[in-house]
């Protein structure tokens, strides 16, 4: 009974929008056009490389070979078995659905268990620097010093609750935990071994495992445009239903009672649906800066249901639950604003050194992107030296 009124619901729901595109179809053009753009301009490229370059990881072994050195950093500090880096270097550095995308992977591959890949995929979906630093600061507010305080409180909110998310207990674990009392060498001839046992097990030459990648990133990425495109009109018809102006009102009074401009309520319902469309809503309103920031960073930690909706989309083929990643969203929204708020003094005055471009450049893009090709290989690289050092010292302590 309950599964046959579900289905009426989304039927009649359905019906609903194709009436209003027939009703407003100019307006529903133009959503969907604002989607299609904010995809092909801002996600595609901050998002291929990543997907491309995981998937190439993955099926050449290096990620098993990585997850064996990083075990000793990742088990300690995060309760997370050493792949878990990756995922989180990748999830710092590219946005979201990257890390969720790559957490299935590794748990397909055995690398992680289901419980571990839940809170993994928690507190590793991030938008990406590409995007704070670039779309939102540069493109929207035209000011560099925003994106900092936006970035740093972002990552730092979701990286306290990665901190906090250790102490759940486990009840599976990879079975891929080291022996404190192996040396550096030692590790990493076990290193060595799970590669080679990796590709043993995957016969696939280079150029297939290339031309697979490939077409999986493009796939993946196909489907993150029609969310972001879907969420988009699904936002613009409830904007012309009113549902909207109806969201606002009630968000204004929450925002009166903190003292912040109750103009930004629309800003947020919208970012309530779409991550992009609702910063831009907050990034172009009258209300003063300083509540615009704030407003700006509860949107990102939230993420949107649109971003939610992808990262569920990717955890469907698996038994992954995704209710650690609503609890993390909605905490991760609370914490990065209040983060913000202690930060902001750090973006004023605001001084508006770019002009405000329509939409991103591409070699801002391309600087960008290099910008966290150059941070992902540090990362690694200070990932794999703590781990070796941590190794060591639980040897000699043994």
């Amino acid at each position: 009974m309950g599964k046959d009124l579900r289905k009426t619901g989304l039927a009649a729901a359905g019906l609903l929008v194709v009436a209003v595109m027939v009703i407003w179809p100019r307006d529903i053009f133009q959503a969907a056009s604002t989607g299609l753009a904010v995809w092909l301009e801002i996600l595609v490229p901050a998002l291929f490389p990543f997907f491309l370059m995981s998937n190439i990881l993955m099926g050449l072994g290096v990620v098993h070979a990585l997850g064996v050195l990083l075990e000793p950093l990742m088990r300690p500090v995060f309760n997370l078995p050493g792949p878990a880096a990756l995922v989180m270097t990748i999830g710092y550095s590219t946005g979201a659905p990257a890390a969720a995308q790559f957490t299935a992977q590794l748990y397909r591959e055995g690398l992680c268990e289901a419980g571990e890949a839940a809170r993994l995929v928690a507190f590793t979906t991030n938008a990406s620097p590409l995007f704070i630093l670039g779309a939102v600061a540069v493109g929207m507010y035209a000011s560099p010093e925003i994106g900092q305080t936006l970035a740093l409180s972002h990552y730092l909110a979701n990286l306290i609750l990665g901190l906090l998310w250790r102490f759940w207990p486990n009840k599976d674990t990879a079975a891929c935990s080291l022996r404190t009392n192996l040396g550096p060498w030692q590790l990493l001839r076990q290193a060595r071994t799970a590669l080679l046992r990796a590709r043993q097990s995957d016969t696939r030459p280079p150029g297939q495992i290339l031309g697979e990648a490939i077409n999986t990133s493009f796939r993946t990425l196909i489907t993150v445009g029609g969310f972001v495109i879907l969420f988009a009109v699904v936002i613009e018809v409830l904007n012309l239903l009113g549902i909207i102006a109806a969201i606002s009102a009630l968000l204004a009074i929450p925002l009166g009672w903190l003292g912040l401009d109750a103009g930004l309520a629309d800003a947020i319902s919208r970012g309530l649906f779409e991550m992009t469309l609702g910063v831009k809503a907050a990034a172009t309103s009258s209300a003063p800066l300083g509540d615009r920031i704030l407003a700006t960073s509860l949107i990102l930690g939230w993420a949107g249901l649109s971003v939610h909706a992808q990262v569920a989309g990717v955890l469907d083929q698996t038994p992954i639950s995704s209710l650690p990643f609503l609890i993390t969203r909605a905490g991760h929204s609370v914490l990065a604003t209040f983060l913000a708020l202690l930060l902001a003094p750090l973006a004023q005055p605001a001084i508006t050194i770019f002009p405000r471009p329509g939409g991103l450049a591409l070699p801002l893009i391309a600087h960008y992107l290099w910008q966290q090709l150059i941070w992902m290989a540090l990362a690694v690289t200070l990932a794999l030296v703590a781990s070796l050092a941590i190794q060591t010292a639980s040897r000699i302590r043994n």
